[in-house]
């Protein structure tokens, strides 16, 4: 889509309606092994007789073959926030209004995003660069695509790519 030079230039009017819902608190526990000695696999014991005049005396050392494995487990806990991010574009015909006076709708296309930031200006190019490919199209279903703020098409959105290829759609 190309603006207009002026709205009675135009042939249609995009409107764009966006929001995002109140923070949701998701929490987790899981359980990690602890690890430790289990028991003794096998024993050495060394000794040395000592003889002198009438009496004996005997010293041993004994030497532990240790066994490891799982010795319980430890519990921990955490919790992330995630935002439903959403955006609409609607498209009327400007030119049958102008003429007619009747409200003519040509395409809408709804965006959901759900993620860990509530900012839009991080989201948005994001969620236009999902969509893009599909504006003024009947996709005839749901489509999901994920992209990263690093994805060649969410830079080009960003207007800091010009002319770089296309990378491949994660759909």
């Amino acid at each position: 889509f190309v603006p207009a030079e002026s709205f009675e230039r135009a042939d249609i009017a995009i409107f764009l309606s966006y929001g995002i819902g109140d923070a949701q608190t998701h929490n987790y526990t899981y359980s990690l092994p602890t690890w430790g000695q289990t028991g003794v696999s096998a024993s050495n014991t060394t000794g040395t007789v000592n003889v002198y005049r009438n009496s004996a005396s005997y010293q041993s050392q004994t030497t532990y073959t240790p066994t490891y494995g799982v010795t319980g487990h430890s519990q921990h806990s955490g919790s992330y926030t995630t935002y439903t991010r959403y955006a609409k574009l609607d498209a009327w015909d400007l030119k049958k209004f102008r003429d007619t006076k009747d409200e003519q709708q040509l395409w809408v296309t709804a965006m959901v995003s759900t993620g860990r930031s509530n900012d839009l200006r991080r989201v948005f190019p994001v969620m236009i660069a999902a969509a893009a490919p599909h504006l003024g199209v009947n996709t005839k279903q749901a489509i999901t695509k994920t992209l990263t703020e690093t994805d060649i098409e969410v830079l080009k959105v960003k207007g800091e790519l010009k002319s770089a290829p296309q990378s491949p759609a994660k759909e």
